[in-house]
């Protein structure tokens, strides 16, 4: 009988390396923002979005909504491009005790190429605005 409670036991203990293995890396989170914005599903969108990003970004979108501005429209903006690189890069500095490690998405939209860095959080990959904004300061990091 005491093999018998051997396996829940072990299913427990795996189940967290389970979830982690399964866990959706930054393009898959790039690919999920870019359904969700070509469905205009805000709530969906915004959550791939640091906590403290969240808020600003679900305004930008309201405010682009009621002067009627897709140019400016975050939903619109996201676009459809593809992935052509993923690599782990430095957190800026000033993000180094907020976040494990970041990874940047090289983004190609027909000729035009841009950079899109996303941070782990215990939920998983974001994008959090402040450190994006940091590491655009760096010219390398800007669209070609």
């Amino acid at each position: 009988m005491r093999g018998s409670n051997r396996a829940p036991r072990l299913w427990m203990a795996l189940l967290p390396l389970v979830v982690l293995a399964c866990s959706a890396g930054p393009g898959e989170v790039y690919e999920e923002m870019v359904a969700a914005a070509a469905e205009g599903n805000v709530d969906r969108f915004v959550a791939h979005f640091s906590d403290e990003s969240r808020g600003l970004v679900r305004g930008l979108i309201e405010l682009a909504g009621a002067y009627g501005g897709d140019k400016k429209n975050p939903l619109s903006l996201i676009g459809g491009g593809r992935v052509v690189r993923e690599e782990p890069v430095a957190c800026p500095e000033e993000s180094r005790g907020a976040y494990a490690s970041c990874n940047a998405l090289t983004i190609q939209q027909g000729s035009r190429y841009r950079k899109l860095l996303f941070v782990e959080t215990d939920a998983g990959w974001v994008i959090d605005l402040r450190v994006l904004e940091t590491f655009w300061k760096d010219k390398r990091n800007l669209s070609f």
